[in-house]
């Protein structure tokens, strides 16, 4: 690859041995994915901070590089924690693991980085101009940088994302070029009546039907007689990197790089079309739930809110539908979001709200990325794409996917209940 001084000098340890190291996994990634060149970068968001992303050798590389004196070199904000740092014990996380979970943070902190601790990092710390080039770690935050911002990531893999911020390069591959992010698969969505479409998570269905289907393909979803708000991107962001390796999408006439659809496309006939029936989406809605049983029959044992983090105006309408109700007693209900959307809740007096109304608010974390053994959850309720395609295997349970509606009724029964 061609390097700038600056860069050789990296590479030689002129800045010392941390960030020699880093350039020397940057510039390996870049000769494997043949780049002919690295880019400069002005911020960076971490997975690789997450414990359970990286274990134990992770761990120890994170705690090599602060010690040998890493500094990032861009903003770099972190995903989120493996457990909650505010009240883990409450969630049962094992002492042992908990102090892994301290260790990782102290390295990040030594190294400079955000103490933001979200997977929705766009919400409230760490977000990108149109055509900025970053390097972006989580499915979900590299899905929604690329597609609603416009601005230009890769997948950038645990660990390789910290050396990105530490030397602030990345390679010239993939979706930093321009001729890699022009549409090639439409999503013609113009006959969808469906009312599933008025709640978020009829949104994570059509991304999760998006990220099944498109494989390496760029989609474009075209056929909205409306702009789309930012918490439907958000689902849709979340469930298609969650299903396949979606890195970008385009939805004409609401994403910044799809004004129309000649533009979405660099004017170039798609390589593929389907048109999304309103049977279709039902068919991948239904399809997202794990396990049989009707509303009678189900016991559920916990309801989680918050995959990406909920956002302030989310949270509001999770407690505005539940109104002055309680949760049931024979049923947990977990909301997951930051510590800086939680101190704002905190201001308005949401979060006694919650509470009083029986919510457990896990903050910085999230349960798929924490030991979970212990619970013995048999049937969860969820409204998060992501999260129902990830949470069967992690948390060995049956996944009911719901709209928002149905988990907060759910909630203050004590049973499913089913509105469909």
């Amino acid at each position: 690859m061609k390097l700038t001084e600056y860069e050789r000098g990296l590479l030689s340890g002129a800045q010392g041995k941390a960030k020699q190291t880093a350039m020397e996994i940057v510039c390996r990634m870049g000769e494997l994915y043949g780049a002919a060149e690295l880019l400069e970068i002005s911020r960076a968001h971490l997975d690789g901070c997450s414990y359970t992303a990286v274990w134990d050798g992770g761990l120890e590389f994170m705690e090599l590089l602060a010690s040998q004196g890493g500094r990032v070199a861009v903003p770099t904000s972190l995903n989120i924690a493996s457990c909650d740092g505010f009240c883990g014990k409450d969630f049962g996380n094992p002492e042992d693991f908990t102090e892994k979970c301290r260790r990782m943070e102290a390295a990040c902190y030594q190294m400079g980085c955000i103490p933001s601790w979200t997977c929705a990092s766009y919400q409230c710390c760490n977000i990108p101009a149109f055509g900025e080039c970053v390097a972006f770690a989580e499915s979900n935050v590299v899905n929604f940088c690329n597609s609603v911002f416009g601005a230009r990531t890769e997948r950038t893999g645990d660990l390789v994302d910290i050396c990105c911020a530490l030397t602030g390069r990345v390679p010239a591959m993939g979706l930093y070029l321009k001729e890699n992010r022009y549409g090639t698969k439409l999503y013609d969505v113009r006959g969808l009546t469906s009312k599933r479409l008025e709640d978020t998570s009829g949104f994570a269905a059509l991304g999760y039907l998006i990220g099944a289907t498109a494989g390496n393909l760029v989609p474009v979803v075209d056929g909205f007689g409306r702009r789309i708000t930012q918490e439907e991107l958000k689902a849709l962001s979340a469930a298609s990197a969650a299903s396949g390796p979606v890195g970008l999408f385009h939805v004409v006439g609401t994403t910044p790089e799809a004004p129309d659809l000649r533009t979405a496309t660099g004017g170039r006939e798609v390589k593929e079309t389907v048109t999304v029936t309103d049977a279709l989406l039902e068919e991948t809605f239904r399809g997202l739930s794990e396990g049989g049983g009707t509303a009678e029959d189900v016991p559920v044992d916990l309801v989680v809110l918050g995959c990406p983090h909920l956002s302030f105006g989310e949270f509001c309408r999770a407690m505005d539908l539940l109104g002055e109700r309680r949760v049931s007693g024979g049923l947990r209900a977990w909301f997951q979001t930051s510590d800086a959307v939680y101190r704002l809740l905190s201001r308005i007096g949401m979060v006694k709200k919650a509470e009083r109304a029986g919510i457990k608010i896990m903050r910085d974390s999230c349960i798929m990325n924490q030991p979970m053994d212990m619970w013995g959850f048999r049937n969860v309720v969820v409204n998060s794409g992501k999260m129902a395609h990830y949470a069967p295997g992690n948390l060995n349970a049956n996944v009911y996917f719901r709209d928002m509606r149905t988990c907060v009724e759910t909630m203050a029964a004590g049973r499913l209940v089913d509105q469909r």
